[in-house]
């Protein structure tokens, strides 16, 4: 839940300063996921608008290698106290092909477009991206993205910073729109998690002219969210004696060889991790049951899972973490500077 208020304007509709309660829900585990989101504004002015959004992808691994290919779909809704609704809604194939501690990911979808005068027309987009996560704490994606819709044609260009320190974390992107609808836009983002259940959240930028008839405009929020679930109760923490499935080992050039026991006989066998987006990097076999790798990681602690036979696993005594989806994940410690996590976050 996230209960806030915010300066906005929604095209011609309404504008102003405004209180507003937003929900979220997500679930998924593995390469597959879901979320929903839902607001409500009303203004001082005593006006209102509904915001709705829905987004879900499912990716596979794509033979023996690392890359994975799937199909995302999304769809969009905004309701006025005037009448003036709109949304948006698609689906599309997509596939990322991992580039060491980078990932190019291509997409392309096709779906309908309902304007603010009530116009129906068809959409359809295609995208590439470049995602980039040098450290488990930063990432950066570029990307460009065209759609068609009716009688306009129009380009994204943007680029996005995400960065995370201890329980601060914080997120930039910027933007060109250019084609029959043009115009710069860019955003910010803080977010200040001092609890796992509680965060201070504060966001302000600068939206384009869009495909449904809405003009730009500046917007400002600051808020409280509440988390109310956030996956299952942690289990007690794996015995020391058990030697961990996966461990890390410096080889002093910047890199870690990653070694995992696996006890399941499998053909193929790779990782993924939040240090790169969770794009899955084949594991090369180093005896009977035993797989490694060599990668460019910092010290830190990682959330992982491998990718066996094409099936995400978390491995029989890994320390894990519940992923945010209702599922677990597990954590990898690199070097000896990774603050250990606490007791209550680790379990079998």
């Amino acid at each position: 839940m996230f209960l806030g208020g915010a300066r906005a304007r929604y095209g011609d509709s309404v504008a102003g300063t405004a209180g507003f309660v937003a929900a979220r829900l997500g679930s998924g585990r593995g390469p597959r996921a879901g979320q929903v989101d839902a607001s409500v504004a009303r203004f001082v002015d005593g006006g209102w608008a509904l915001q709705l959004g829905a987004q879900g992808t499912a990716v596979w691994q794509v033979g023996s290698g690392a890359t994975v290919a799937g199909v995302a779909a999304g769809a969009a809704l905004s309701d006025f106290q005037n009448g003036r609704a709109s949304g948006t809604a698609a689906v599309g194939p997509l596939a990322a092909f991992p580039l060491g501690a980078s990932s190019l990911v291509v997409g392309a979808a096709g779906g309908a477009v309902r304007t603010v005068k009530g116009v129906w027309s068809a959409l359809g987009s295609a995208s590439l991206r470049w995602q980039w996560t040098p450290a488990a704490s930063v990432a950066l994606d570029a990307g460009v993205n065209g759609t068609a819709a009716d009688t306009l044609r129009l380009a994204d260009m943007s680029v996005a910073l995400r960065v995370q320190a201890g329980a601060v974390r914080g997120a930039a992107s910027a933007g060109l729109r250019v084609g029959d609808l043009d115009g710069p836009w860019g955003a910010a983002e803080i977010v200040w998690e001092p609890l796992p259940r509680l965060a201070f959240e504060v966001a302000a930028g600068r939206y384009p002219q869009d495909l449904t008839g809405f003009a730009e405009g500046l917007y400002a929020q600051a808020g409280l969210r509440l988390y109310a679930w956030r996956g299952p109760p942690p289990a007690p923490r794996p015995s020391p004696a058990r030697p961990a499935p996966v461990t890390a080992h410096p080889l002093g050039d910047g890199r870690v060889e990653i070694h995992v026991r696996y006890a399941q006989p499998v053909r193929a066998l790779a990782i993924a991790g939040d240090w790169n987006g969770w794009t899955p990097v084949s594991l090369l076999p180093d005896g009977e049951r035993l797989w490694s790798i060599a990668l460019p990681l910092a010290p830190g602690a990682y959330k992982y899972a491998l990718v066996a036979d094409g099936e995400w696993v978390v491995p029989d005594g890994a320390a894990t973490v519940p992923d945010d989806f209702g599922g677990r994940v597990g954590v990898l410690v690199v070097g000896g500077e990774a603050a250990p996590l606490p007791d209550a976050a680790l379990s079998q």
